[in-house]
Parts: C-alpha cells; sequence; structure tokens
C-alpha cells in the first residue's frame, strides 16, 4: 500500500505542473469580469420628471455596455415595502429626503447596508460612477500596467514618506526578477510580438511585461470619497487607521488585500506582487483572493479595442507624472468572459480527480481480497 500511495502522491505532484502558467494579472484582465454592484433608489412619494430622468440615464447608460454591466439599477418605492427590516432600511436613508440614490456592494458580499446615500440628483449621480482617480486607474489598467498600488495616505507626512519610499524602492528592485520567472515559465527572454493570427483571431502577444505604478489618494478628497469607502469597504480596522494603507488594484479592477502601516513592508509587497505575477492555479475569480472595485468601464469594449505592441516598462511610475501607454495587446471579445466553461477546469484538476478515483478502487479492491483470505 505504500508504494500505490507513492505513486497516486506522484500523479498529483506532476498533475500540478499542468497548472495555467498564465500571470494572474494577465489572465484576470481577460476573463475576471467584476460582479455587478447595486444601485437602488429609494422614493417616498412619485418621482418627478426630473428624478425619472436621471433614473432613464441610468438605464440609457447600461445600455451602451457590449457585455457586462458594471452595475444594476432598481427603483423601489418605500410606500409597498412590507418587509420590516427593509422598510427600516429604506426608512433610514429617506429620512430627510424623499428621494435617495444608494449603493451597495455585490451581492456575493451579502452586506445590505448601502456604503453611499445621497438625494438624487445628476451631480450626485455623476458622483457615484465616476471620480478623476478611478478613471486614471481604467486608463492604466486597460493601457499595459500589470497592476496597480493605490497609496493612501495618512495625516502624517513622515509616515507617508516612508511607506511609499518602501513600496517604490520594492517594486523598482523586484519587477526584474518577477519578469525573469515569467519568461522562464512561458519560455522566452523578450516580450516579442510576432503579429500572427492565431485560430482564435487574436494576435500572438508573446510573453507579458510585468509594470506596476502608484496611485496617491489622499483620505480627505471629496471627489474620490465614493472611491475611499470601495477600497476600505467600510471596514473599521482601515477606516479609522492613522497610517498609510497600500492596495494593489489588478485585473479589471479587483483589489487584493491591503497593506497598512508597518505592514508596508518589503517582505510583503513581493508577497503580493508574486501571487499578481505568479501562476494562475485557480481560474475561478469568486475562488481567489481580492474583491471588486466599481470602475464605470466598458470593459469589453476597452479591451476589444486594445491593439498589440505594449509599451510596458520597469520603470516605477509616481502618481504626479505617470504617463498612460497608448498601446496594448488585442484579445478576443470571447476571452474577456469569466464563464464556466470546459476551459475553466484545466487538464490537471482532472488528472488529481482520476488518481483519487483510482486509489479508491485500489483500497476497495485490497479490502476485498482480505476478507476473502
Amino acid at each position: 500500500m505504500k508504494y500505490i500511495l507513492s505513486a497516486i502522491l506522484l500523479v498529483c505532484t506532476s498533475a500540478l505542473s499542468f497548472a495555467c502558467s498564465t500571470p494572474v494579472f494577465q489572465y484576470a484582465i481577460e476573463r475576471w469580469s467584476p460582479d455587478p454592484f447595486i444601485i437602488r433608489v429609494y422614493h417616498t412619494q412619485d418621482l418627478t420628471e426630473q428624478e425619472q430622468k436621471i433614473i432613464d440615464d441610468f438605464n440609457k447608460h447600461l445600455s451602451e455596455f457590449l457585455e457586462v454591466e458594471p452595475y444594476v439599477i432598481e427603483t423601489v418605492d418605500v410606500r409597498n415595502i412590507e418587509d420590516k427590516k427593509d422598510l427600516a432600511l429604506a426608512q433610514k436613508h429617506t429620512k430627510d429626503k424623499s428621494t435617495a440614490l444608494t449603493a451597495l456592494f455585490p451581492v456575493y458580499e451579502n452586506n445590505p447596508e448601502p456604503f453611499f446615500s445621497k438625494a438624487l440628483t445628476a451631480k450626485t449621480k455623476d458622483e457615484l460612477l465616476n471620480s478623476p482617480l478611478r478613471t486614471d486607474l481604467y486608463k492604466r489598467l486597460t493601457g499595459g500596467h500589470s497592476f496597480v498600488w493605490l497609496f493612501i495616505e495618512c495625516e502624517d507626512k513622515e509616515k507617508n514618506a516612508k511607506a511609499l519610499k518602501t513600496l517604490q524602492k520594492t517594486i523598482k528592485d523586484y519587477v526584474p526578477q518577477l519578469q525573469n520567472d515569467i519568461n522562464e515559465r512561458l519560455g522566452g527572454n523578450e516580450f516579442e510580438d510576432s503579429g500572427e493570427e492565431l485560430e482564435d483571431g487574436t494576435l500572438d502577444l508573446g510573453i507579458p511585461k510585468v509594470h506596476s505604478s502608484i496611485i496617491a489618494l489622499k483620505k480627505g478628497d471629496a471627489k474620490e470619497q465614493v472611491f475611499y469607502t470601495m477600497l476600505t469597504r467600510n471596514d473599521d480596522e482601515l477606516t479609522k487607521s492613522q497610517d498609510p494603507i497600500a492596495i494593489p488594484i489588478f485585473g479589471q479592477g479587483r483589489a487584493l488585500w491591503p497593506l497598512m502601516g508597518k505592514g508596508i513592508d518589503k517582505e510583503l509587497i513581493i508577497e503580493s506582487m508574486i501571487f499578481l505575477s505568479g501562476s494562475c492555479s485557480c481560474q475561478i475569480k469568486d475562488q481567489n483572493p481580492g474583491y471588486d472595485i466599481f470602475l464605470n468601464v466598458d470593459w469589453a469594449e476597452a479591451l476589444e479595442n486594445r491593439t498589440t505592441g505594449q509599451i510596458m516598462t520597469t520603470k516605477v511610475i509616481t502618481p504626479e507624472t505617470s504617463p498612460i501607454p497608448n498601446q496594448q495587446p488585442t484579445q478576443s471579445e470571447a476571452d474577456n468572459k469569466d464563464t464556466k466553461s470546459n476551459n475553466d477546469y484545466p487538464l490537471y484538476l482532472y488528472i488529481v480527480l482520476g488518481a483519487v478515483v483510482l486509489i479508491i478502487v485500489i483500497l476497495a479492491l485490497s479490502a476485498g481480497s482480505k476478507n476473502k483470505q
């Protein structure tokens, strides 16, 4: 039996070599669509003509998306709510206004409390959907940046300077090593664009380059309060922190675990970057760490319009001087959806499953043989 177990362990270990070798950041931007946020409008009386127009504008905006919509919109007449908990929540947000524009995190987070609640106006609609730093972030992610660090400043300038210096130096020093690891894993030394069309209609883009940059966010910036709330998820430890916070964002606006205060150190920064540039061992988004950020982006269109010839370097770009590469690699529209197709379950999983079935059969036969004796 010892030899049987050893053989099966060998099969299972060898099967891991079939894991997807594509870097997490590359796989995520091509296939991990963000879960939609929920925009809910509570009203205690009939909507005015102007309020209805704003809601119509929301729906018109959604109709322009090619595939995955970043949010769903609901209108709720408070007068018709029967559930006591739902009614209490609605009354809480319409206490000082007849119509409230609220926003909630995606359904999978199971958080019924809105993170945004203001009177419904054209101004609050725009505040919820857009902000300068979110636009900057989306342009970087679609412009060739593998992952972007959001650096949330605290009031202590000395702490900010120390943490930012550590973050910048670690990125600059370690990105070349990450690139070497990807080159070895994918079997190449340079980013080569052959320009040859593959069977699925995409272009052969060769080996992806690792590029990272930093965006600074001031905690009290009024224009970025929605963004700040989404990043911190109303977590008391983060919102009450007197230290700077660093959060890597990748893919189609997915945040990895935040680093805070003394946690913004070389070891943890490297650990985050290793995960993001490492092999995509699990292709299902929800089984990977992280949470979605609401970016008002049509990702299908953005990725469809990418072109070959990424402009990527290992240079650390500071928030004040961050150019956006204007050429990006092309991917087919079909690759942008994170569907549970056969490809979502790679070969090595079937091999492991086969090994488990094999051991059960062998154990059963062995038990039967002993009984006969």
